[in-house]
Order: C-alpha cells, then structure tokens, then sequence
C-alpha cells in the first residue's frame, strides 16, 4: 500500500519469471484505494500489447473488486476498455467486458448477458 507504482512496476519484472506473482500483485494493488490503485492500474494496462498479460491484468483487476458494488470507473478506463474490446483475443474482450460492467456499464452488461463480442 505503501507505493503502488513501485509494486506494479516490480510485478511487471518479476512476473516475467513468476506469472503468477503478476497477476497476485495486480489484484494487491486494486485492492487499496480504488480511485487511486484502480487509476495506475488502467494507467499500466493501456500500455500493455500482450494479450496474456492484458488478461492479467483484467483478471487482478476483476480479483481485487469482487463482493464491491458501484465502483466507479477509473481514469483512463473508456480509452483502455475500447481498445480491449477490440482485440482478437476473445478472452481479452469477455474479461474487459465483465470489469466494464463492475464499473456500471449498461452496454458492456448487454454484451455480456449476450454472450457476444463488443
């Protein structure tokens, strides 16, 4: 809690050699301060090409916010979630579509109950 950006940045470099040291830091981190830990998070994910790794970070994400209802969504989450809803990575797009939904997205919760791609 004490440096969020420091633990993403060390989850990033050790998860190449640990996956799942990734995906535990993620979700550590999202479950402080959702304005705050939920905004570097996103911050990061909109940089990553990765697929596996996008999932990660989803995945943490979705992880850290489970049993909270109305979270907000945070900065920076309508340009990530576009850009995830457009990858060719179905799982990508089902996860981002679910964390949208956390995140109150009455679309994104259509496409979900449909079980189609955005």
């Amino acid at each position: 809690d004490a440096d969020p950006q420091r633990a993403l940045a060390l989850a990033l470099v050790a998860g190449q050699k640990i996956p799942l040291l990734q995906e535990y830091m993620v979700r550590r981190i999202g479950s402080g301060d959702p304005e705050k830990s939920l905004a570097l998070l996103v911050a990061g994910l909109k940089n990553v090409q990765d697929a596996k790794l996008q999932l990660t970070f989803l995945r943490g994400m979705n992880e850290s916010l489970k049993g909270r209802r109305a979270v907000g969504a945070p900065e920076g989450w309508k340009e990530a979630y576009e850009k995830l809803g457009a990858s060719g990575n179905v799982d990508v797009q089902l996860t981002a579509h679910t964390l949208a939904v956390t995140f109150g997205d009455a679309t994104a919760a259509t496409v979900v109950c449909s079980g189609r791609e955005h």
